[in-house]
């Protein structure tokens, strides 16, 4: 495959949900989608080994698609913020299994990309505050469930997740309700409330209740399935260059 057959094209006529979506429809997309199966198989099916291998599959195949097919679509900014959170996100997918609070801060460097690759919304302060709240709300949701049965040496840290991560879901939440309302801004929408159901549940399973389809590290299919599905759409989400405000 060449790069200018993988590299999507912008569509013709004004984008819709679907035209962003099938702009992403090219090789890597479908070699994400088998490294994701396997991911998924491996939680579920195989050894220790074998999943902390093929979980991060996916993330590399995304790393791939950005560097090689998306980063011409996308300005330098956007393109290096993409390429930062899949880079933290890869990291932390492997050191947090041995050290869980430099696996947290990695995590949070992921949102931190994220977020930057977003860019700066314009809207009232009041008004970003009520499109955010709901995000506030789970994460002190979770808190109240969470908090109580933590390790001690585990607590603050996270407890400082539980505030932050809900944050990218809050900006994407402004973003695609306040101040761009466009299809690039619902499908990130999409990914980052899958992404922070993802974090919900693998909480939920670790420390409150058994999420159907455990499998290893306090993962089920679930946890990883939200997960892959919300970072392959935060990335789809990323609008072209001339898109971009």
């Amino acid at each position: 495959m060449t790069r200018a057959a993988l590299a999507p094209r912008l569509p013709s006529k004004r984008p819709t949900m679907r035209s962003v979506l099938r702009l992403h429809a090219n090789g890597w997309t479908g070699a994400y989608i088998l490294a994701a199966a396997a991911a998924l198989w491996s939680a579920q099916a195989a050894g220790p080994g074998v999943f902390m291998l093929l979980k991060s599959l996916p993330v590399l195949v995304l790393l791939a698609d950005v560097a090689l097919a998306r980063a011409p679509r996308l300005s330098r900014f956007t393109a290096a913020c993409a390429t930062v959170a899949l880079a933290f996100a890869l990291v932390a997918g492997a050191v947090i299994v041995v050290d869980f609070h430099l696996g947290t801060a990695l995590w949070l460097g992921t949102h931190a990309a994220i977020i930057a690759a977003m860019g700066v919304t314009r809207a009232h302060p009041a008004r970003q505050l009520l499109v955010a709240l709901p995000s506030l709300l789970v994460a002190l949701g979770m808190l109240h469930l969470v908090a109580p049965r933590l390790e001690p040496s585990l607590y603050w840290t996270v407890v400082i997740y539980s505030l932050v991560h809900p944050t990218v879901f809050a900006c994407a939440s402004v973003r695609a309700l306040v101040t761009r309302r466009d299809p690039w801004s619902y499908v990130m929408l999409a990914g980052s409330g899958l992404f922070m159901l993802s974090d919900t549940l693998l909480a939920l399973n670790r420390w409150v209740l058994p999420v159907p389809l455990s499998g290893l590290a306090h993962q089920s299919v679930l946890v990883q399935g939200t997960y892959l599905v919300g970072l392959w759409l935060l990335i789809a989400g990323l609008p072209p260059r001339k898109e971009r405000m």
